[in-house]
């Protein structure tokens, strides 16, 4: 009985290929669309939450002044001049918290694309 319980959870183990796999955002899947709060001034919060899945948290904004950045936990985006576009990308677990903020930013929009794991 026990040699055919190891081989049935030989059977089963993950590969390096497939947990690999598993690990990358699942860009042909729907986002999860969030909207952020724009920010008129020098410094505010453009978004806090806690994330609902795994996976690639992509913050895009447009700037109003030729300072307009936009940061989070290891990523940030610098605008330098006005209504020019700014992005950038981090990874996120889920039930994690996460507070964004940012300066001179207009509609700022949060997509969360889910590791192919979490689908």
């Amino acid at each position: 009985m026990l040699k055919s319980l190891l081989q049935l959870l030989l059977n089963t183990r993950t590969t390096k290929t497939e947990a690999a796999h598993f690990a990358q955002p699942a860009w042909g899947a729907s986002p999860i669309v969030m909207t952020g709060t724009d920010v008129n001034d020098d410094w505010g919060s453009i978004y806090q939450g806690v994330m609902p899945n795994d996976g690639v948290l992509v913050v895009s904004f447009t700037g109003t002044n030729e300072s307009s950045y936009a940061a989070g936990p290891g990523a940030q985006s610098l605008v330098p001049w006005a209504n020019g576009g700014g992005k950038f990308s981090m990874p996120v677990t889920k039930g994690s918290y996460v507070s964004l903020g940012g300066n001179h930013v207009k509609d700022v929009e949060l997509r969360l694309y889910p590791l192919v794991a979490s689908i």
